[in-house]
């Protein structure tokens, strides 16, 4: 049957046509604005948040279960962050399936149920399993308020958008023990998981009222296209292999590395005969998108490798107090945070390109110095070669995050979201094992300070990601124009 051009679109047709327009939160007004960011932000930031906080509270829950330190790592925190990385992927495809605000919703309300389940546990094994309930629903939280950024925020304003985001994430891992530790002291361990829920109701409550959610859904209904179940295996096993490798010794460490490549071999076949995969792998043949993934998968492994060597050296090296290594971490995570949002500023006025190679510069400095100095008599030097790795860090995230996101179409949001979410955590978890490789708990000063020229390694890693930076738009994004197709 031919179509008629004198037809009127029906209402159907007519609501599909515009919900393929690139809708613009600031035109809602700054109210909802401020609502849009606080209710995606507060939601977004319990999974650091939570992965840090229990720390301080695993003494008093292995007292009160009768558990080892090996085991509460391992089930309480590993698990929790396995979780997390495995089910960020499922989490953002059913974002595009089903509209990103909805599966917010329901992460949200899995992350509070969790939350119950982990309080009432009389068990440590429940306990457990809990925690890997709260670590499903992060990645359902995670990647469907980065993927609500790319939609509703205009292009131009998008590297600010994703700094303020990059730098309330690292705040909330950075507080995460400070607040636990207040928190315990006067309610018990209890209390750190008690504080979700006031944080959830006041992010869910703000999501309520945030405009522009017909826009969102996809013209198809979420039957059309199927789940990839098989590509979600394998791709849960690949990490899974991956991440246990990190911690196994000879031979099952090699025995796990091979099975994840298999794996990973295995779940790139499927994905690119499925008709719809769990992870577009077509993302990647997108120079910015593949740009700024490499680029955060290399800073964030940077990051936590120095975060957790740094307290070991000064320990072995300074003999430096508890309170003093917490001070001397706050000052890089401090500078991350503050530079988050100039990074995104200055994005905007010179392009994402220039501003992670100045960011990616200034962290392959203060890595190099801090290496150099950390023996000196004064702690001066050391503290300034970590402000300027938090600070380049700060500077680089929004902007190689929002050209990345932008690249892809607006479908696929929560899909690319995730796996830029996934990367940038497999690259913690990489640079953690790194570290492990050649610091040793307990060593003498002298066998420690032997290991400075991990920090050299650090400062070369950098510098790679700022190589891997000049696949990014050279332009601000005012002057790209629009850069996906939806």
């Amino acid at each position: 049957m031919e179509s008629d051009p004198t037809r009127r679109p029906t209402l159907q047709e007519a609501t599909a046509h515009r919900s393929l327009k690139e809708p613009d939160l600031h035109r809602a007004g700054r109210g909802a604005q401020v609502r849009f960011y606080t209710g995606i932000g507060l939601a977004a930031m319990l999974m650091p948040l939570n992965s840090t906080m229990i720390a301080v509270a695993l003494p008093r829950i292995g007292v009160e279960f009768a558990t080892g330190i090996g085991p509460l790592t391992e089930w309480l925190v590993t698990s929790y962050i396995i979780a997390t990385l495995v089910f960020q992927s499922p989490g953002g495809k059913l974002g595009d399936l089903w509209g990103h605000s909805r599966v917010l919703a329901w992460g949200s309300w899995m992350f509070a149920a969790a939350t119950l389940l982990v309080i009432l546990m009389p068990t440590f094994a429940g306990l457990a399993a809990a925690r890997i309930i709260m670590g499903i629903a992060a990645a359902l939280m995670l990647p469907t308020a980065m993927a609500l950024l790319r939609i509703y925020v205009p292009e131009p304003r998008r590297p600010t958008a994703f700094g303020m985001f990059s730098s309330l994430m690292a705040g909330a891992a950075a507080l995460g023990p400070i607040v636990g530790g207040a928190l315990i002291e006067h309610f018990g361990w209890q209390s750190v998981f008690i504080v979700n829920l006031p944080v959830i109701a006041v992010s869910f409550l703000l999501q309520l009222g945030h405009t522009g959610k017909r826009e969102e859904r996809r013209p198809q209904s979420a039957g059309a296209a199927s789940f990839d179940w098989i590509g979600t295996a394998l791709l849960g096993v690949a990490l899974v292999a991956l991440v246990a490798a990190t911690s196994a010794t000879a031979p099952w460490g090699v025995v796990l590395i091979g099975g994840g490549i298999a794996a990973f071999l295995a779940f790139g076949k499927w994905e690119r005969r499925v008709a719809a995969p769990v992870v577009d792998l077509t993302l990647f043949l997108r120079r910015p998108f593949t740009a700024g993934s490499v680029v955060v998968g290399l800073q964030h492994g940077n990051m936590y490798a120095i975060l957790f060597s740094t307290p070991f050296l000064f320990d072995q090296i300074r003999a430096m107090s508890p309170s003093e290594v917490g001070f001397s971490l706050m000052v890089l995570m401090s500078f991350m945070v503050l530079l988050g949002p100039i990074g995104g500023r200055l994005a905007e006025r010179i392009g994402p390109r220039v501003t992670v190679l100045i960011g990616s510069a200034c962290a392959a400095t203060g890595a190099a110095l801090t290496g150099a100095v950390f023996t000196t008599a004064s702690a001066w030097p050391v503290l300034v070669g970590l402000a300027l790795v938090g600070g380049g860090m700060g500077l680089s995230y929004g902007p190689a995050q929002a050209p990345a996101l932008s690249s892809v179409p607006r479908d696929k949001s929560g899909m690319a979201s995730a796996a830029l979410s996934t990367v940038r955590y497999f690259g913690g978890i990489a640079g953690i094992a790194v570290m492990g490789a050649f610091y040793t708990e307990g060593a003498s000063a002298a066998e420690a300070a032997s290991h400075l020229w991990g920090f050299w390694l650090y400062a070369a890693a950098y510098g790679l990601s700022g190589f891997v930076a000049l696949g990014l738009p050279g332009k601000a994004p005012s002057a790209l124009g629009a850069t996906a197709k939806s």
